[in-house]
């Protein structure tokens, strides 16, 4: 189990240049990759986009590019024509201003414009594609390696917090045991208090049968064991998870709120109480898993 929260950093190295890429991410429903790089790696975007979501299922995952040159990858070139032809300018302006013995500079004559120009060398753009697959394969080896770390703590957590739910359950179904003699003492006292006549035996039967029907919650006790017997068999799967443990986390919750809106006597509301705290937590980490 993997978490979708985590960094990787990948380097690739060529004689004329250098790729580093940095890969992070966090939580996000889906996979959502963002690309950023140099102008001469957008035609690759595609795929490494491809690439990443091949090896990872969920998370907002920022992929960053750097390309560092080492080697000369431009030129000066001289416009020898252009400059002969300033130089020629510069003497007939010179004899029709009477200044025909003025010296010019080499100097000045280079920083005229478009007398030098630098000409940048094309890398090979093969080469920079493995670079960069390279540089991404070892950062993505990183960020799995951080995220199945954290999915390790993940794990532990949400299976303490399921131990701590099953334990509530159990204190809640002991609580229902002898839910219906409790309910026709409480209701026995209560109509003994109003009817003198006395009470009529099947009427109370009725009417306790009624009660006990209304806050039967076996149904929903026997859901919840099921559900995490479900959430416990999850975790042990190699293959994400994540979106399945936040749908039986719903589930959760919801058994627990049906027993809290059954739920007639004050221990057993307490219970519910703890138990949709702890169902809570287990929601929350059950969202950081991919």
């Amino acid at each position: 189990m993997r978490s979708m929260t985590g960094f990787g950093a990948g380097r690739a190295e060529n004689p004329d240049f250098v790729v580093q890429v940095e890969i992070r991410s966090v939580n996000n429903r889906f996979c959502d990759v963002n690309f950023r790089g140099p102008r001469e790696f957008s035609p690759m975007e595609p795929d490494a986009v491809r690439l990443v979501k091949k090896r990872f299922a969920r998370g907002r995952i920022d992929l960053s590019v750097r390309l560092e040159t080492t080697a000369q990858t431009g030129s000066v070139v001289v416009d020898t024509a252009l400059a002969e032809s300033y130089r020629t300018a510069l003497q007939s302006l010179g004899d029709a201003l009477n200044q025909s013995g003025t010296d010019v500079s080499i100097e000045w004559i280079a920083g005229l414009p478009g007398v030098l120009r630098t000409v940048e060398r094309d890398l090979d753009g093969a080469a920079q594609k493995e670079a960069l697959l390279e540089a991404l394969q070892i950062a993505m080896g990183g960020l799995e390696s951080m995220r199945t770390r954290e999915g390790s703590a993940l794990k532990a957590d949400i299976e303490g917090h399921l131990g701590e739910l099953a334990q509530l359950r159990e204190r809640a179904q002991e609580q229902v045991t002898d839910v219906v003699d409790r309910y026709k003492a409480r209701l026995e006292a209560r109509l003994s208090g109003i009817l003198s006549e006395g009470l009529d035996p099947q009427r109370l039967a009725q009417e306790v049968a009624l009660l006990a029907d209304r806050a039967d919650i076996s149904e929903e006790f026997a859901r919840l064991e099921a559900h995490l017997g479900q959430y416990r068999e999850l975790l042990v799967e190699d293959a994400p998870v994540g979106r399945r443990l936040e749908f039986l986390a719903q589930e959760l919750h919801r058994e627990v709120n049906t027993m809290g809106s059954k739920s007639q006597e004050a221990e057993l509301s307490a219970l519910v109480v703890e138990m949709k705290a702890v169902v809570e937590r287990i929601r929350e980490q059950a969202a950081n898993v991919e």
